[in-house]
């Protein structure tokens, strides 16, 4: 995530004053999916539980320290939201937070008014479902995405991952 700074520079007859705001960049998208399998209509109980669970989340990631958690919203077994989030495990909890937060966001309005929906971004994972999808294996996704960055040093690259039987440490 990138950063950008604003500075301000005011100047008066007696002082002048500088201020500099940070602007954070918005994480970098990658990809999102909404099977269409079920949708929600936009005054149901779901997407309540749907609008608590995605806040739970956003407020989890404020003060994660490990860069996930899960949440499940609503009383009634049909209409309940389950969700988690996942952030890349360099962030740290601020980082995190923003990434969920626009994920938050940003998953509404690619996926309206959908029951299942996930999105990626290169700094976090964000996911919700109408139904439990802890320890569930999610095999109806097929999309690969490839790290198009240069290798500084590819020699070492191709030894590390086949020394230590493809696992890089």
């Amino acid at each position: 995530m990138n950063s950008c700074f604003i500075i301000s520079l005011c100047l008066s007859s007696s002082s002048f004053f500088i201020d500099i705001l940070s602007i954070e960049a918005a994480p970098d998208y990658l990809f999102h999916d909404c099977p269409n399998t079920t949708l929600f209509t936009p005054n149901s109980t779901y997407r309540s539980n749907l609008h608590a669970l995605l806040s739970s989340l956003s407020s989890a990631a404020a003060g994660s320290t490990d860069g996930f958690a899960n949440a499940i919203a609503g009383q009634n077994p049909l209409e309940r939201a389950y969700g988690l989030f996942l952030c890349r495990g360099d962030l740290n909890s601020t980082e995190c937070s923003r990434c969920v937060a626009a994920g938050e966001q940003d998953i509404l309005h690619r996926c309206p008014n959908q029951r299942v929906s996930t999105i990626w971004y290169d700094q976090c994972m964000l996911r919700y479902s109408n139904r439990s999808i802890l320890s569930a294996m999610e095999r109806s996704l097929d999309r690969v995405l490839y790290d198009v960055g240069n290798v500084t040093d590819p020699t070492r690259f191709r030894e590390e991952g086949c020394s230590s039987g493809g696992k890089l440490h």
